[in-house]
């Protein structure tokens, strides 16, 4: 590139609108052309360009949600480690905890399901907390009523994992079809998924997890470390490897 056509590439992105509105529209042309050619033949150098700001961006705002949301995150993974009464599976006394907000109709809360009953099989010292989060809907908050009244049964891993399970909608139907198959009596889930004391704790649930910034499902908290989204199960495995070894 010669050093005319270098300074019309450098002129269309650094010239003010009004010097660039001053400019013949044979040059303009020019230099539509050149920045054309300059995007085809480095394209790669672009796209870097692009993934360095996304970086920078993406840190940045991790940087000011730690600030804003750390102290609350410690001080939430405290308290869920002293409740033995949240709905929870695996080890109660794991020296590793694991909150997972979901939603049923959450399509990577299904595929974390994968992920989580691995972790459980893999690692007999983790508790895993399960928080429901119904955010994508009507059909996502009836479900999470029938899933916390799943828990005065002491079945509500059962109910879970069916849930996770299930490829299909969640109608009525369904739902007290799969319910039973977990061991359930339906009768008495109908009566308690209807009860105030549901819709407090899933109240309470949205509260929590907006005091902690997580608008969507996935989000994981394990021990005192917040993600806001899916993590795979590696990035999980290395996660509690870093926790464990910091304690030594």
């Amino acid at each position: 590139m010669n050093r005319y056509a270098l300074a019309l590439l450098m002129a269309a992105f650094l010239l003010p609108v009004s010097a660039r509105a001053e400019m013949t529209a044979e040059q303009k042309k020019e230099v539509e052309e050149i920045v054309k050619a300059y995007i085809l033949e480095h394209g790669d150098v672009l796209i870097e360009s692009v993934n360095k700001f996304q970086a920078v961006e993406q840190a940045k705002q991790a940087k000011e949600q730690e600030i804003k949301f750390g102290p609350k995150v410690v001080e939430l993974a405290a308290k869920i480690k002293a409740d033995k009464t949240a709905a929870s599976t695996g080890n109660q006394d794991g020296d590793i905890v694991i909150v997972e907000f979901f939603d049923y109709n959450c399509g990577w809360c299904k595929k974390a399901w994968t992920e989580i009953q691995s972790l459980l099989k893999d690692d007999k010292n983790v508790r895993i907390v399960f928080f429901d989060l119904p955010v994508l809907g009507p059909d996502s908050l009836e479900t999470a009523k029938w899933s916390l009244a799943a828990k005065k049964q002491n079945k509500y891993f059962e109910f879970h994992s069916a849930m996770m399970n299930h490829p299909g909608q969640h109608d009525t139907e369904t739902l007290k079809k799969l319910s039973k198959e977990a061991g359930l009596d339906v009768e008495k889930l109908e009566k308690d998924k209807a009860s105030p004391e549901i819709e407090e704790e899933i109240k309470k649930h949205l509260e929590i997890a907006e005091s902690i910034g997580v608008q969507g499902t996935p989000g994981f908290l394990i021990n005192d470390q917040i993600f806001r989204g899916y993590i795979p199960y590696d990035a999980m495995q290395e996660t509690i490897k870093d926790i464990r070894a910091k304690k030594k």
